[in-house]
């Protein structure tokens, strides 16, 4: 795999620093890499990490428990009691 290219971490540890994310107020979504086609997904359901998910391009059934996976992150601002300001984080390249 490409030192710059999207990276999948032990899924407990992964799940581990995303449960802590989310305590903080933040969105997260799974992200993996399928075992078919290799292509990079992310999961559409904020806050859940699925041990198993089908690749929509190639319909392969990835073990991401077994694999691995990573995550990105979204964080609302709530500045003056608006919400003022989105930022994501995309952890792949971490």
């Amino acid at each position: 795999m490409d030192d710059d290219g999207p990276r999948d971490f032990p899924f407990e540890e992964m799940c581990e620093q995303a449960q802590a994310k989310i305590r903080e107020g933040m969105l997260v979504y799974q992200k993996f890499t399928c075992s078919g086609c290799g292509a990079r997904l992310m999961i559409e359901e904020p806050n859940k990490f699925y041990e198993e998910a089908d690749c929509d391009l190639c319909r392969a059934l990835t073990n991401i428990k077994k694999q691995g996976c990573n995550y990105s992150m979204v964080m609302t601002l709530h500045i003056g009691g608006r919400n003022a300001e989105t930022e994501s984080q995309d952890n792949d390249r971490a």
